[in-house]
């Protein structure tokens, strides 16, 4: 069966940041690995449903699919996206130059060290969607399970997180995710 790298055609590239475009789905390839594609987006939208609102945080940009949903709700605010790889940033930019709203903000950084210089300042979230890794196993989970603490503490009153859950996640990493987000 063919694959995107093999058969798909390279829409951009910037660094180690690949766009491809394989039977009309969007696949984000960073250093060789594939870490979003566009057939997802069902999902993404099943996931964040009507949940955004007021003030919104987003952790890992991708393909912009997730940001895309969150700002068109019509309760939303404001949208701040820290996405640690410039060349995704920059791709972002290059490649979806239409879909650029003035309420949305994209921050280079570390999501871990964004959510902790905001927890000691008084800005808080309505929302806030953690997506800024590609699978959920044991290296992934100590940072999304850190990260879902610390949005915890930048939540305003009836805020909400949201992590990005694969359902193709292992039963023994979906039970440790689950058990995160249950603490929530």
């Amino acid at each position: 069966m063919p694959t995107y790298f093999e058969s798909g055609k390279i829409i951009d590239k910037v660094g180690e940041v690949s766009l491809y475009d394989f039977d009309g789905e969007l696949y984000l390839d960073i250093s060789g690995q594939l870490w979003m594609s566009s057939h997802e987006r069902e999902e993404v939208e099943r996931q964040i449903s009507n949940k955004p609102k007021g003030d919104c945080l987003e952790l890992g940009l991708g393909l912009g699919i997730a940001s895309y949903i969150i700002i068109k709700q019509g309760s939303v605010k404001s949208l701040t996206t820290v996405e640690i790889n410039k060349d995704v940033i920059d791709l972002y930019y290059k490649s979806m130059e239409g879909l650029l709203w003035p309420n949305h903000k994209i921050v280079q950084g570390n999501c871990l060290d964004y959510l902790v210089m905001v927890g000691q300042t008084k800005k808080r979230f309505d929302f806030v969607f953690i997506d800024f890794y590609s699978i959920i196993d044991e290296d992934t989970l100590p940072d999304i399970e850190a990260s879902i603490r610390l949005s915890k503490k930048i939540l305003n009153t009836n805020g909400e997180v949201v992590a990005w859950f694969d359902t193709s996640t292992p039963d023994e990493n979906a039970e440790r995710f689950w058990n995160a987000i249950k603490r929530i």
